[in-house]
């Protein structure tokens, strides 16, 4: 269907000199037509209050009507959607991206409507960021057979959070606390391997000597067998998920008396002494 048409004047060549596009509208007026169907529709063509003034002047447009299908009038909501670009920082992730509203209702002919899928808006930049944030984007009104709801921006709102790692641990030996000075322990299991988890950037910056494993034995006053609670302390940030035995088995058992040895030719040498 033609953009353009063709508008001829007739009249007094000087006057007729002074009319410029701006005094000329080619308008199709579909007030009349209130049912989906193909139609001819004929241009009609307004002029300026200057260009009216002029006398006599005849006006004619070419083609004089346009054949026109026309769809049925029909409103939808269309979800609007995000675009994100950059890279938040190391160690960071997008987790979830909210637009609100997350809808737009639009108006428009049948087929179109139907076939617009979703609204673009301003892309939003999350370069080298930490932390969830909400911005501003202007909506893209580039369609222009759609009438827009009467809305010029969206909020979107960005969540970014830590990147999120597993790590484990094998052979960590285990410390005994709080022993009598008197007693001596052997430990069943003697090591222990555990899951941890946490922040990229926090386990990254952590080593095997950073976490400890013990045993408190500052309530054991005799000698036997028992079986006690493992306790790990990790820096903060971190969580233990799972360790392969929550407990240990230990056996007490007293110290060796330290005895002097005999040696007999010291013992002679002091008596020749």
């Amino acid at each position: 269907k033609p953009s353009e048409v063709k508008v001829s004047l007739k009249g007094d060549p000087n006057e007729i000199s002074q009319i410029t596009n701006n005094d000329i509208s080619a308008i199709l007026n579909l007030d009349y037509y209130s049912e989906p169907g193909r139609y001819d529709v004929p241009i009609q063509v307004e002029l300026s209050q200057f260009a009216m003034s002029i006398e006599p002047l005849e006006v004619s447009v070419i083609p004089a009507v346009i054949p026109l299908r026309i769809a049925k009038r029909v409103y939808a909501q269309v979800p609007v959607l995000a675009e994100i670009t950059g890279e938040p920082a190391e160690g960071y992730q997008v987790t979830n991206i909210q637009v609100s509203p997350k809808t737009i209702q639009v108006m428009g002919a049948e087929p179109i409507v139907k076939n617009l899928s979703s609204i673009m808006i301003e892309s939003v930049d999350i370069s080298d960021k930490k932390e969830t944030f909400t911005q501003q984007s202007k909506i893209y009104k580039d369609n222009k057979l759609v009438k827009y709801e009467n809305i010029s921006e969206v909020d979107v709102t960005v969540k970014i959070e830590p990147i999120l790692e597993s790590k484990q641990i094998t052979n960590k030996s285990i410390s005994i606390l709080g022993l009598n000075s008197g007693f001596e322990v052997q430990l069943e299991p003697a090591n222990i391997d555990f899951y941890i988890s946490g922040p990229k950037l926090t386990l990254n910056s952590y080593g095997s000597d950073d976490y400890r494993i013990s045993v408190d034995c500052s309530n054991l006053t005799e000698v036997g067998e028992y079986e006690l609670p493992v306790n790990v302390i990790l820096p903060s940030g971190i969580v233990l998920d799972s360790i392969s035995s929550k407990n240990v088995k230990l056996v007490i058992t007293e110290q060796p008396e330290e005895t002097d040895i005999f040696n007999e030719a010291d013992f002679l040498e002091d008596r020749g002494n």
